[in-house]
């Protein structure tokens, strides 16, 4: 069935309520997972056309782990109940090879997070959501606080705040009340490496 999310909205997939497969119409949803301290740490967005299979993870066998959506955009989406794709894929070889190939790929971006979290330098986990924040938006004035920074990376809003002001001193943002302005593209992608 079709619904409309409203930018704003957040929802959880957990295991034992298993919602189903969705797949974006429209609009843009960010995938999170909270660390036992209740720090967010954003796994991947959803785009259009891109399906979330995660949200069926109780379909998945030993897979035990809760997500977190939060719309960032006014979205629409299909949901396909998790019956309806677990028949499918029982049946249809190719259903069930796309399937796995989601899987191995959302798993694939989610470990590279977590590779980012544990082993990656602030610096470079700030300077890489924000530049994926302007390729997103796909302008360099992003409309974003320190705080959601802070919560799309796992880290402390003070921490973040002393590494914007780094990279303001640097020349590469500049930064307004509840904006900032990227001043220099290349040495935000140099910082990003």
């Amino acid at each position: 069935y079709h619904k409309n999310l409203v930018k704003g909205e957040r929802f959880s997939g957990i295991k034992d309520n298993c919602s189903g497969f969705f797949v974006m119409k429209s609009g843009r949803i960010r995938v999170f997972i909270l660390s036992e301290d209740g720090k967010e740490i954003t796994l991947f967005r959803l785009l259009e056309k891109e399906v979330c299979i995660l949200s069926a993870s109780c379909i998945f066998k030993n897979v035990h782990f809760t997500i977190y959506f939060d719309v960032e955009k006014d979205s629409s989406i299909y949901l396909i109940p998790s019956i309806v794709m677990e028949q499918l894929s029982l049946h249809n070889l190719n259903v069930k090879e796309y399937l796995l190939e989601q899987m191995s790929s959302r798993f694939s971006c989610a470990m590279w997070v977590m590779e980012q979290v544990v082993f990656g330098s602030l610096s470079k986990r700030v300077a890489t959501f924000i530049l994926e924040q302007t390729l997103l938006e796909n302008s360099r004035t992003l409309s974003i606080t320190h705080d959601a920074i802070a919560r799309n990376i796992g880290s402390a809003r003070e921490v973040v705040s002393r590494m914007l002001k780094y990279f303001e001193k640097e020349d590469v943002i500049g930064m307004f009340r509840g904006s900032i302005q990227v001043n220099d593209l290349e040495k935000l992608k140099t910082l990003a490496k």
